[in-house]
């Protein structure tokens, strides 16, 4: 379980750089593919407990 927390805290972290750093317009896919995979990891996380 541990590694699936520290998963998604890299993934989060990462699309916020993405965002943070004004590419967001530019990397719009990324972001989007980046956060489905966030959201399966979460829910994927929430099922197990």
């Amino acid at each position: 379980m541990k590694k699936v927390e520290e998963l998604i805290e890299k993934l989060a972290t990462h699309i916020f750089g993405i965002i943070d750093a004004d590419n967001g317009a530019t990397y719009t896919n990324e972001i989007e593919e980046k956060t489905r995979a966030l959201a399966e990891l979460i829910t994927s996380k929430a099922h197990l407990n």
